[in-house]
């Protein structure tokens, strides 16, 4: 799998299938209950699992996206210190 982009199908059924759910409570309580505070929080933690879900989402496939770009580039190597001596010349340094 090293040059293939791996699928995303299951990814997305499980993301879609999580916001159907998440929805369907929210239409649910708009729908049936009256407004009481378990009314309330069970929109606030639908709406906080959308949030969730859609953040998680996108960050992931920006993440896979980046990683596969660099996966064939070399790793960076951090410099070798330099010893500096008297005679060093620098170059348009005068």
């Amino acid at each position: 799998m090293a040059g293939q982009k791996p699928s995303w199908k299951l990814r997305r059924r499980a993301v879609f299938g999580s916001l159907l759910f998440a929805g369907a409570i929210i239409v649910y309580v708009l729908a049936r209950w009256d407004d009481t505070s378990l009314a309330q929080t069970a929109v606030l933690g639908a709406f906080g699992l959308i949030g969730a879900i859609v953040a998680s989402y996108i960050g992931g496939a920006v993440y896979e996206d980046t990683r596969l770009k660099n996966l064939g580039e070399m790793p960076i190597i951090p410099p070798t210190q330099v010893s500096e001596s008297p005679d060093t010349e620098y170059i348009g340094m005068e």
